[in-house]
């Protein structure tokens, strides 16, 4: 059988951030007899250390060098890459990774252009302005432009959540549900690895909430240091674990620093190490604004932690007992009290089957997202 040539798009730069990291690990396991992928990140290179580890899955990879100033130029320069791509390829498949924006309905146009046979639209999450219970005419026509754009130009629809693909797709349009997996066993909870990493930062006797996210707007970190220092107030020993880079580090930093609470906030930075920080916590917390899904919400619950999320976050992350959303909207005073609240999960216990069960292995993710590919 001849191998199919896929064309990855990624609406994003070269680094480990959610979609990234999903499709790496994809990649990783995808059937290398039947299928090769090529690369394309409509954003520039940021972490050699991840595009070492994309090539060494890979035919090929290419990114989107010399930002130009402009939005047009940005375009242009992306579809000249592209055109590049499939000057040297034949593709059998586009398969785009974004959102509801342009650059996701412009590629796929492109590729019906040069006749990709399939093309197809991955919908991973929702820009946040789209999210509003009142959206403006303005907004609302946006909306319909983009859903449009996309969905005339692709002929498979994947979506991560149901929330999602309504958002982006349409509630009466047909699409697939594709769950973010990941590596179950990757995220088993140790006790051993617990009691290690926490006497390695000298943790033992704190209580330990902590994130992991990029540090950008749609994250909230502003809000989470805010209901961290109300937790602080009436839990002395608490610790806040921040895991992450972004461009937001810096104004955190500040933020920290200025309400005089540095000596009870760990910024760790970007790291692999994933598993070991999620041990150390006793609580994670994510206030996000809005998440298409939530891979390490996922890689949380694996581990037994529990988790206090925002309802930015679908109903599809609700995948064991330990895991509560609620509106950012009850404010800094009651999400303390909600973190506060996780101490009574005193024992913390491995959820790998409960979350298998459900269709988060990435060997799943892996054969349905193979069978998508195949089907003519």
């Amino acid at each position: 059988m001849k191998k199919l040539t896929i064309l990855l798009v990624i609406d994003g730069r070269v680094r480990r951030a959610g979609i990234q990291t999903l499709m790496l690990d994809i990649c990783q396991q995808i059937d290398k007899e039947k299928f090769q992928i090529i690369w394309y990140f409509t954003g520039d290179l940021e972490e050699l250390d991840f595009y070492k580890e994309v090539i060494a899955q890979s035919k090929e990879i290419y990114y989107r060098k010399h930002v130009r100033k402009t939005r047009v130029g940005r375009y242009i320069q992306m579809l000249r890459d592209i055109k590049q791509i499939l000057n040297v390829y034949h593709i059998d498949i586009l398969h785009v990774n974004s959102g509801l924006h342009i650059t996701h309905g412009i590629v796929l146009l492109y590729g019906k252009l040069f006749k990709i046979n399939k093309r197809i639209s991955h919908a991973h999450g929702v820009n946040m302005k789209y999210k509003k219970n009142t959206l403006s005419v303005k907004e609302k026509l946006e909306c319909q432009i983009l859903k449009k754009l996309i969905v005339s130009n692709a002929n498979v629809l994947i979506a991560c959540s149901k929330e999602t693909g309504e958002i982006v797709f349409g509630s009466k349009t047909r699409y697939h549900i594709l769950k973010n997996g990941i590596d179950l066993d990757s995220f088993m909870y140790s006790e051993k690895l617990r009691t290690k990493s926490r006497e390695d930062f000298n943790l033992t006797d704190k209580f330990v909430v902590g994130t992991i996210a990029r540090f950008s707007k749609v994250k909230n970190y502003p809000f989470l240091i805010n209901s961290f220092e109300m937790v602080l107030k009436n839990k002395e020993n608490a610790m806040l674990l921040l895991v992450g880079d972004g461009e937001e580090k810096e104004e955190i930093l500040a933020m920290v620093k200025q309400k005089g609470i540095e000596k009870n906030v760990i910024f760790v930075g970007h790291t692999n190490e994933v598993t070991k920080y999620l041990h150390i916590m006793d609580v994670f917390v994510l206030p996000s604004f809005t998440e298409g899904l939530s891979l390490v919400t996922v890689e949380a619950q694996v581990s037994g932690l529990p988790c206090v999320v925002s309802t930015g976050l679908p109903d599809e992350i609700l995948l064991t007992d330990k895991i509560q959303k609620y509106p950012l909207s009850d404010g800094f005073s009651k999400w303390a009290n909600y973190i506060l609240e996780s101490k009574k999960y005193t024992v913390r216990k491995n959820n790998i089957e409960v979350i298998r069960k459900q269709g988060f292995d990435i060997e799943d993710t892996v054969q349905s997202l193979e069978e998508l590919y195949l089907v003519k």
